[in-house]
Formats: structure tokens, sequence, C-alpha cells
């Protein structure tokens, strides 16, 4: 008989011991309907759900077995069964041990979901304060950048400058160069390269595009990037919205102060220094705005770039635009750097790039039926490149000219003809658009000046030479107009002013092509007041220093003409010339013209040439001009 109340009471408690395992797994099995909410659960974590629901799986089916018969069958069967007791032991303590650790994995999964609402909550302070600072919108998704073994010279030098520790006492790089010439893909891939080593502030780059072209929004721009670039950063930047919320309304002055150099020189933002030099690139400052536009931003440039911390380095990428050579070109604190389109280099590169572009031309899919394995040849390419003048624009509308229904045939008119002279209208256009006050009848007129000049001369011209020519007074010298198109124009190291491009005389001379627009040069009007204005030197001249003299020597008039200004002497070599080329309005010229037939100064003028040049000089002048006179 007390075996049979041993048993029961047994029975008894090993029933007790499955409700109590029934509970143990409702908690865990609780506890994984909780998780089911998170969709984000660390690696660890998953394993001991994983392996809570597998053993939860094993107990039900244990205790179905245990319960599918009556208590008198679990007596008898299991009165004697210790391996029963001991299974149910054994999943309390596994369920037990997963609990211990899934309260470890839960204290490591809040700190995770903590982590990921800060990331949250951090994500939209950077919201508000870019809300706050409404940027301009910057996509540099499709800009091109640097074909790999160009550009190696100014990728090189840069990259030098920005990491060079001893150059502190200059902390803005100034790249300026020609229009097309290829500045904003050395912008793009030195902004690349930065940011593939977390070293890139900011990248801001402008067009012609009004809303990405806006002064009053640079500054703004700059600092929601560097906010962005940095946490400590954002924080600074932040606190000073805080302080001022109106910044943003205030002077570009207030705004570089309160949002730049008061933020990136506070104690907390001190360890970005750490990392090394941090770039910001600005590309294409000269589409930013207009000259009266930019013209507080430049001064705020000016005045404060010196105030920002050594560790931030500022390369700036713009055509030689005169209001931003004037702000720059001087600062001690600034590093300047040219494109040289001139340089072997440069046409090294374009013929990479006419290499890569036509092979794409060559191997492209809609061209494989018309055998192009050996085309272009070298010579073609190199031609191209002479063509190009330096400038990879120009290399860029040839490409496109080139890809069509044939090619090959495509690329054979282009080298035969004069085709590729219109390939630059448009940039011509939208460029000579952006550079002057076109409705400013003094500027139309100081340009017509200077580029009918250089459109009808028989030789490049000083800014001295057409000053003379043209008797321009001090307070309107050629230079400052040359100055303010130097996008166009380029001086040699003789002072020489020379176009862009071969084809830009070309463009500005057709009416055609420039389609009425005011920098139209009728080059038949100014050939005429060329004509004039050296026919009148040439008198002057003649008459002011040989009237009434002695006849002068050999050397006597080599020294004279040696020490007159080069105008006059310009004047004295081509006025027959320019004469000669004069078919209508010849009423127009002026009266003077008699006074050079005059026996005395025809001769003296015959001697001077000869003295200075040649003897064959005289002939072939003389002969000009009498033909033209029997005319």
């Amino acid at each position: 008989m007390t075996s049979v109340v041993k048993a029961i009471h047994g029975q008894y408690e090993r029933d007790d011991k499955i409700i109590d395992l029934v509970e143990t797994m409702d908690n865990a099995y609780g506890f994984i309907a909780v998780l089911k909410e998170s969709p984000d659960l660390f690696p660890r974590l998953e394993a001991i759900v994983e392996a809570t629901l597998k053993e939860t799986l094993e107990c039900a089916m244990f205790m179905q077995e245990y319960c599918s018969v009556g208590f008198m069958s679990r007596l008898i069967r299991q009165s004697f069964d210790t391996p029963m007791r001991r299974r149910i032991d054994d999943f309390k303590a596994s369920f037990e041990k997963l609990g211990a650790s899934r309260q470890e994995g839960e204290v490591i999964q809040t700190v995770l979901t903590t982590t990921s609402i800060l990331n949250v909550v951090t994500s939209l302070h950077r919201d508000r304060i870019l809300q706050q600072l409404q940027p301009m919108t910057m996509d540099a998704v499709e800009r091109s950048s640097c074909l790999p073994k160009t550009r190696i010279r100014y990728l090189r030098d840069i990259s030098a400058w920005v990491l060079d520790a001893s150059r502190k006492d200059k902390n803005i790089l100034w790249l300026y160069g020609l229009p097309g010439s290829g500045k904003s893909a050395i912008a793009n891939s030195i902004a690349q390269s930065f940011r593939g080593h977390s070293r890139l502030g900011a990248f801001l780059f402008f067009n012609d595009r009004e809303h990405l072209s806006t002064p009053a929004a640079l500054i703004r721009t700059l600092a929601a990037q560097l906010a962005l670039f940095d946490e400590r950063i954002n924080a600074a930047v932040s606190k000073a919205l805080q302080m001022n919320p109106d910044v943003t309304k205030s002077s570009l002055a207030a705004q570089f102060t309160q949002l730049l150099v008061g933020p990136l020189n506070s104690d907390s933002v001190a360890p970005v220094s750490g990392r090394g030099a941090v770039v910001v690139v600005i590309d294409a400052l000269e589409s930013c705005g207009n000259p009266a536009s930019r013209e507080e931003l430049l001064s705020v440039l000016v005045n404060q770039c010196g105030q920002l911390p050594k560790w931030l380095r500022v390369v700036i990428i713009s055509r030689k635009e005169q209001d931003i050579e004037d702000a720059l070109g001087l600062l001690p604190n600034v590093c300047r750097m040219e494109l040289d389109i001139t340089c072997d280099s440069n046409a090294a590169d374009i013929e990479i790039y006419l290499r890569y572009t036509m092979g794409k031309i060559a191997t492209s899919p809609k061209n494989r039926d018309l055998d192009l394995k050996q085309w272009p040849s070298n010579g073609d390419i190199q031609a191209l490149s002479r063509r190009s003048a330096g400038l990879i624009i120009w290399a860029s509308r040839a490409s496109s000219f080139v890809d069509s229904h044939n090619p090959r045939a495509q690329l054979e008119t282009l080298l035969a003809s004069d085709s590729d002279c219109t390939l630059l209208d448009g940039f011509f256009a939208d460029t000579l658009r952006s550079i002057g006050s076109w409705d400013d009848p003094d500027f139309t007129t100081s340009f017509q000046t200077v580029m009918g000049a250089m459109i009808v001369a028989e030789e490049p011209m000083t800014h001295k030479m057409i000053d003379g020519l043209f008797n321009l007074h001090e307070h309107s010298p050629s230079l400052h107009t040359i100055k303010m198109l130097g996008c166009f124009l380029t001086r040699t190291p003789a002072d020489l002013v020379q176009p862009l491009h071969p084809t830009l005389i070309q463009y500005l001379a057709d009416p055609r092509r420039c389609q009425g627009e005011k920098w139209f040069v009728d080059a038949s009007q100014h050939r005429h007041v060329l004509a004039s204005r050296c026919l009148r030197l040439v008198v002057f001249h003649l008459t002011d220093n040989y009237s009434g003299s002695p006849r002068p020597d050999r050397s006597a008039l080599e020294h004279l003409i040696n020490h007159t200004p080069p105008s006059v002497r310009h004047a004295f070599r081509y006025w027959t010339v320019y004469i000669s080329s004069i078919v209508d309005k010849i009423e127009e010229l002026p009266s003077d013209i008699r006074l050079i037939f005059i026996p005395d100064n025809f001769l003296n003028w015959c001697r001077v040439i000869e003295a200075h040049w040649t003897s064959e000089a005289v002939v072939d002048l003389a002969s000009r001009l009498l033909k033209w006179a029997k005319v």
C-alpha cells in the first residue's frame, strides 16, 4: 500500500513539473511573439530565438505524448520511469538557460535599438539643419571626370598641395583656365579622390541654370555640406543656428562668420584636424551669378577666408574672369595654378581623350557592320588634336560630330574641310552672352575695337599697339577690355593678344553664325577704320619728323624708327595693305591720303620701310598701293 501511495504522489509531482514546464515554455514563446514586432535583430539574438523555437517544438511533442493517456495509465507506465522525470528536468533547464541568454540578448538588442533610434533622431536633426540653411542641390552623378593617365600633372600638384602641411599659410588654391579646357573634369576627379579618402568636406559646382548659380546661397550650401561631413561640425553649425535663427537672412559676411568661421574654429571641432586636411572644392565660380551679383561674395572671400582653420583646404576652379582675378589674384593665402593648354602634356591628354571617344564609336554595337577595327588612324587622331588647339571641348564636339550614321565618312569630311569651324558656335555664344553687359554701349564699343583689331590686323597685337592705333586714352585703355574678355583671349609672354581658338575669329566675323548678336564684328568696316588710323599715324609721323629736315641717312632712319612706338611701326608696315583691300566707300577715307603722295613724304616712307625691313618690301608695298590707286 505504501508503494502505491508513493507512486501516486510521484505521478502528481511529475504532473506538477509538466505544468511548470508549460509555464516556462509559454514565457519563452511569449518573448518570441514580442520579438516578431522588431524587424531588425542582431545575429546572436536571432540564434537564441531559433533555438527557443526548436526547443519549444521538441517540448510540445513530448507533452503531447505525455498527456495522450489518462492519469492511471501514466501512473502505471511512468511510476518507475526515471528517464521521463529527467527529460522534464532537462527541458526546463534548457528553457531556463535560453531565458538567461535571452536576457543578455535583450540588453544588446536594446542598445542596438537605442542606437537605431539615435540615428533616426540624428537624421531628423540633420534634416532640420538643412531646412534652415536651404542649401542648393548639388547632383554630381552626370559630371565627367578625367580619363585614366590624363591631367596627371594637375591632379598630382593639387593633391600634393592639399597634403603639404608646410603650406598652411596658403589655404586656398585657385586653378584657372580658358573655357572648354577641361577644368570641371579636374574638379570632379579631385572631389572623387578625396571623397574616397573620407576627406571631402564639400563639393560645390555651378552652371548657367539660375537655381544653381546664386551667390547668396554659396555660404549656406557650404555650411550644410560640412555639417553632413562631420557630426562635430554639425553640432557647431546647429548651435550657431540656435543662437541666431535668422543668420541665413543676414549679410554674406555675417553668414560666413557665424556659419563657417565661428563653428569651424570652435574647440569642439578642433579634433577634426586629427584626420588630416579636409578639402572643399568649388568649381565654375564664374557661373555663380555675374560680376555684379557675386561682388559681395568675392569681397567676403577676400576678407575672411584667411580666418578659416588651416586644416580646411579650399580649391577654387574658374575661368580667369576679371572680377575673380582681382579678388583672388593678389591674396597672400592663395596658391595660383594655371591650366596651360599650350603645353605638351595637354596635347597628349587630348590625344588620349580622342582615342577613347573614337574607340567607343568604333566598337559601338550600332557600328558593328562598318568594319572600324583599324579606324581611326594615328594620323587622324593627331590631326584632330592639332585642330583642337588645346581645347578639350573641341575634341568633345568633334567626337559628337563624327558619331553619326557613317563615322568614317563624317571624320573624312571633318578633316578635309572647314566643317569644324562651326563646332563651337553654341559654346562661343553661351560664353559671350555671360561675360559682358551687351546693353552697355561703352562695353560694346570697346569690344568691337579690340576684337575688330584682332580680326583684321595683319599681325598679332599687344594692348599698347591697339591703344596707339586707335588713340585710346588712359581713361579707357584696351587692356581693361582685354582683361574682361580673359576667358576668350590669351596673352603670350611677349604680351601679344590671341584668341581662345582659331575658329573664334571666323565665328565673330560671320553674320549668319552670330545671328544678329551684338558681338558680330564687321571685318570690312573694321579694316576701313584700321586703314584710316594707320594712314593718319604715318602722315603725322612723316610730317612731324621729316618735313623741312635734311634727308636723314640710313643709320639715322633706323634709330628713328626703332625708337618709335610699336603702333607706329605697324602703321608704316601695313597701311598700304589695309588701304589696298578697300573696294567700297573709298570716299570715306581721310583726306590725309593725298599727303602721302607728296614726293618727299612718299620717298621718306619708302626709305623707312627699306631701312627697317627690306627693299623688296618697299617694291611690294608701293606696287600694291599704286595698283589700288589706279583702280
